[in-house]
């Protein structure tokens, strides 16, 4: 395992950790380091040999050998400054292939000696993922071009182009054995033992989508496609190629039938990130919600206790603070359906759908809300290409009022606390809950109240009662306001941090967030002063939502890797 160090010393990469797999128990750790200073262009990439006993770390025009587990340095490999890109073991264990960032070529060393005993070729940009067959006498690469743009400031940007091939060649003789051609852009290859080779692909059509592709190494035959409904990060075979197994950008893990290209379902737990989550009103169980499904928890043991789908429960999701119902609405830059769905969390009965089928954009995240009850659904439709903003009786399934929003208002977050609703982020409309009457407009920025925005990222998460407007700038602070009068009465800076989501506990005397985007830990803080009370450690990804108990004494966590964690909370009683 490697990780950045920044107290490193001169020639540093990263500090290593090793770990035994198999009991979990740290087996010590070594600094790796660069030969020569690297002008670039940056590339980085490494593996571990299969008997475990050797790591090759990629960086720019040179690959270090270290044996494992005492880090001491075996090889430094270069060829006359060519940029190196991916890098693989044979299975032996005995030679390494090292492909090229700007070219189709492959070198293969000679582990022992550091030596290099062959050079593989094609007319081709680059090379992407690379992988040695399990038998060791084929090596298949994806081929990926690069193309770099200077900047005005200096340095330049890069960005990868997956192409739509995969390039084999005969280890024993080094001759070009095939070009395979793709449906799509393959990013990485991944040799099985029975001479078939699966590719991990981008759909052009579909954002952050893999699919994956199987073909015969003898002949370049396609066996069988598979789409997924998410990106794929890593990607590995089982020793014996029976069961592929995936990582989505959130953690996730899929499997997939190496034969069939069939996903092997998963019964246990969420397949997809966490939207939201809730206590139920007896606190004994907690509910969680990804883009498909709900399931029920028992909070003391994390046994499930019940599973909930519905064609109308997709995409954005939303608890009442009492857990007792649940909100669904897509997504429409995915998804073509245009309905916000309420349902019973206990029974999955539905008790209200809103259909907005004119609307262009979609309802979006947080682009509607519950009453902490769960009795009312606050939420935007879409009248001659005007946008309305709705209240309803969820139980009577009733419109109550109808309000149009004024024409230069951006669309943003829909809260519904306390006796108002409030639309927006930091330019915000607020209107009276019983009757959609508007009551005021602040844009919070203008006023000062909340600091410049450099990111261009400010999100909002307000009290149970309304009454204090939380708000979080990425990289920058936490700003508390007061919703009555858009006074500022806080500012925790938290510089290179982003603490989002916010969340605070019901009697508003604390808060909770997490930094989803610079690490796992969660912090929760006192409100009147806003000192920090403690921070928990342990969550397995990014958090993307929390909910406290009816007490206030557990935090509830819900991850991108489908993961859903109960804590016990700083400062309860």
């Amino acid at each position: 395992m490697l990780n950045p160090e920044a107290n490193a010393g001169p020639g540093t990469l990263y500090a290593a950790t090793v770990t035994d797999l198999t009991t979990g128990k740290s087996l010590g750790g070594f600094e790796a380091t660069r030969g020569e200073p690297q002008p670039g262009p940056y590339s980085l990439s490494g593996a571990v040999s299969p008997d475990g006993k050797t790591v090759a770390i990629q960086y720019c025009a040179e690959v270090s050998l270290y044996s494992l587990p005492d880090g001491k340095l075996l090889h430094r490999l270069d060829d006359n400054g060519r940029v190196f890109r991916h890098v693989a073991f044979t299975p032996d264990g005995k030679k390494l292939v090292v492909g090229t960032l700007d070219r189709l070529h492959l070198d293969v060393w000679d582990v022992a000696t550091g030596r290099q005993v062959m050079a593989l070729t094609a007319p081709g940009a680059g090379t992407g993922g690379v992988s040695v067959a399990p038998d060791g006498k084929t090596v298949a690469a994806a081929v990926n071009r690069q193309e770099r743009e200077k900047l005005p400031e200096g340095g330049s940007r890069a960005a990868d182009h997956p192409e739509s091939e995969v390039v084999t060649w005969n280890l024993e003789t080094g001759k070009l054995a095939r070009r395979i051609a793709a449906d799509a852009p393959v990013r990485s290859v991944h040799c099985l033992r029975d001479g078939t080779v699966v590719g991990v692909v981008d759909r052009v059509a579909r954002f952050d989508r893999s699919d994956l592709r199987r073909w015969r190494l003898a002949d370049g035959k396609l066996l069988w496609s598979a789409a997924t409904d998410h990106g794929i990060r890593a990607f590995a075979a089982s020793p014996d190629g029976a069961t592929l197994a995936g990582v989505g950008w959130g953690g996730i893990v899929t499997l997939w039938d190496a034969d069939t290209g069939k996903v092997r379902p998963r019964t246990d737990g969420h397949t997809k990130a966490i939207q939201s989550l809730a206590f139920a009103p007896d606190g004994k169980t907690v509910r969680t919600a990804d883009e498909t499904e709900m399931r029920t928890w028992d909070a003391a043991t994390g046994r499930p206790a019940g599973t909930f789908t519905h064609p109308e429960f997709a995409g954005f999701t939303a608890f009442s603070a009492d857990g007792r119902v649940v909100a669904a609405g897509p997504n429409v830059i995915t998804d073509p359906r245009r309905t916000v769905a309420v349902f019973d969390a206990a029974s999955g009965k539905k008790l209200l759908s809103v259909a907005d089928p004119d609307r262009k954009a979609g309802f979006g995240w947080c682009g509607f809300d519950l009453s902490a009850d769960g009795t009312k659904l606050a939420l935007p439709v879409t009248k001659n290409d005007r946008i309305h903003l709705q209240l309803w009786d969820v139980p009577a399934a009733k419109l109550l009022w109808d309000t149009e929003l004024p024409a230069d208002w951006p669309p943003g977050r829909v809260v519904l606390a306390g006796d108002r609703v409030r639309a927006g982020w930091t330019d915000l409309i607020t209107l009276d809950a019983r009757t959609g009457k508007q009551l005021g407009r602040a844009d919070f920025f203008k006023s000062n109240v909340l600091p410049p925005d450099p990111s261009g990222n400010t999100f909002l998460y307000p009290s149970p009662d309304g009454r204090v407007l939380g708000y979080v700038i990425q990289n920058t602070c936490i700003v508390l306001v007061d919703a009555q009068t858009g006074r500022l009465l806080r500012r925790i800076d938290t510089p290179d941090e982003t603490h989002s989501p916010l969340v605070f506990s019901p009697d508003g005397s604390r808060f909770a967030t997490s930094t989803a985007f610079t690490g796992t830990g969660i912090h929760v803080w006192r409100t009147v002063d806003g000192a920090r009370l403690g921070r928990l450690d342990g969550a397995p990804s990014r958090v993307l939502a929390m909910a406290w108990s009816a007490d206030g004494r557990r935090l509830a966590t819900g991850s991108e890797d489908g993961t859903a964690l109960v804590w016990a909370a700083p400062g309860g009683r």
